[in-house]
């Protein structure tokens, strides 16, 4: 059973860099597309953008994207740190789907939707809860033994992402 469970670890973490590198690359990508357009459309330059306000809409997503990657490679060399920053990686997307599935619903909501765009969140949203709540069984407690101290900044950690996505969305 051991064995098993180190090939779930294995895999997952390496999915977790992956989707962390993804996300990364999705978010400069389409900020870098969109600000262009912005000063096309606009005749601004790059001097005319704030960073600060690029940082300040975008930080979530990076930092997760960080966290997934640092927790990925931490994960995978079955390092306790990695395994908590993995269960906060994947409880903040399932947690994000949920407030942008709720945001996109009061913005518009006489807009039809298809079923599969629903479909496509609510599986990322009981995907990403499923792998949170496996994370915290008690196989991975033994094996991890975190102390009091990784606890605590885990908690705070994952407290102030959720205070800052339910302020800033």
């Amino acid at each position: 059973m051991k064995t098993n469970w180190e090939i779930f670890e294995k895999i997952m973490s390496v999915i977790q860099i992956l989707l962390g590198v993804t996300l990364i690359y999705i978010l400069f990508s389409t900020l870098y597309t969109s600000t262009n357009n912005f000063l096309d459309h606009f005749d601004y330059t790059w001097k005319d953008i704030s960073i600060i306000k690029l940082i300040k809409n975008h930080h979530f997503i990076t930092l997760l994207s960080l966290i997934g990657i640092i927790g990925g490679i931490k994960w995978f060399k079955f390092k306790t740190i990695g395994w908590l920053l993995s269960f906060i990686f994947w409880f903040l997307i399932g947690f994000y789907m949920i407030l942008l599935t709720l945001k996109f619903k009061s913005e518009e909501p006489n807009a039809i939707r298809t079923d599969e765009e629903y479909l496509i969140y609510y599986s990322i949203i009981l995907v990403s809860f499923a792998i949170a709540f496996l994370l915290g069984l008690k196989t991975f407690w033994k094996k991890y033994n975190p102390d009091k101290k990784s606890l605590v900044i885990t908690g705070i950690l994952l407290l102030f992402f959720v205070i800052d996505r339910i302020i800033l969305i």
